[in-house]
């Protein structure tokens, strides 16, 4: 078995995103990224030696459209589409994903995320927790991982432990910070994923932003005690405000605080944008009816 980090050039910037390619017989893919990087994801299995069509199964953590827009692609060959229970409605039927994401993004949905298709139903398949799927001479062991998302999986192979956005982002140097856009976030769950992520005692960690780590308890350890941070934060602001552009600029400067590198806080705005990260606090809050202004 071989494992390649797949970098997909979102938006035409390295190491912002990943897709990786697991060398067995026949090879797989977790992630598909979204189908604005198809192309690249292709070149990439080609240069790996691979065609669309030699990828027969495929894992998805969870079903935002960086992780897996592209998967309509592979479906479209024949894959097989492993995806939390949660999720597979979404892919079968991905007009909520759309008009969601249209919400979002607006004019600019179709730029970031291209196409976002139907999957047969009879292509998806759903997981459950601890399952063990086994691809070639490769098991691939489920864990269901909310916090993040209702629908969010990671997935163990070996000593790699694939983290989708539960292991939150970490590009190059940067800090690991978490990526805790609406609508799902649950703090404490989350960190009690966070322990039983710690608890299969991984040696590689793999976050989709971006690429493996060979430090993956301290990654996880340093990962709480930030989302932790982002708690706090939120608890404390949202007492004198839970207006979003009043809130902005304190959060904006809030997070420049862990950074050290411009360069790589601008990598970091393209893979996890302050923007939905607040929004995501925001309504953590309101739902959780903290002291909310």
């Amino acid at each position: 078995m071989r494992i390649q980090t797949l970098d997909l050039n979102f938006l035409n910037s390295k190491h912002v995103l990943s897709s990786y390619l697991v060398e067995t017989d026949p090879p797989f893919l977790i992630e598909t990224g979204p189908d604005s990087t198809f192309e690249n994801l292709k070149t990439a299995l080609n240069k790996a030696g691979y065609e669309i069509k030699d990828i027969k199964n495929v894992f998805i953590t969870h079903i935002h459209l960086d992780h897996s827009g592209a998967a309509f692609r592979f479906a479209s060959e024949g894959a097989k589409i492993y995806v939390h229970p949660n999720g597979k409605k979404h892919l079968v039927n991905p007009d909520r994903l759309i008009r969601s994401a249209t919400m979002v993004y607006k004019e600019r949905t179709r730029e970031l995320w291209g196409d976002t298709l139907p999957i047969d139903e009879e292509k998806v398949i759903e997981t459950s927790d601890e399952q063990i799927v086994t691809i070639g001479n490769v098991q691939v062991r489920v864990i269901e991982s909310p916090g993040h998302a209702k629908h969010h999986n990671v997935y163990l192979i070996e000593d790699h432990l694939f983290t989708g956005d539960t292991g939150g982002v970490r590009i190059n140097d940067g800090p690991i910070m978490p990526a805790v856009p609406p609508p799902d976030i649950d703090i404490p769950l989350w960190l009690k994923t966070i322990e039983k992520m710690k608890s299969l005692k991984p040696t590689y960690i793999c976050p989709s932003h971006f690429g493996c780590f060979d430090d993956a308890l301290d990654h996880l350890e340093i990962l709480k005690e930030n989302l932790i941070k982002y708690d706090e934060f939120i608890r404390k602001q949202i007492k004198f405000s839970d207006d979003y552009n009043t809130l902005f600029p304190i959060f904006k400067e809030y997070v420049d605080s862990f950074f050290t590198d411009k360069k790589v806080r601008d990598f970091y705005q393209f893979a996890n944008p302050d923007e939905m990260n607040l929004a995501g606090l925001i309504r953590y809050a309101k739902v959780n009816k903290f002291d909310v202004k």
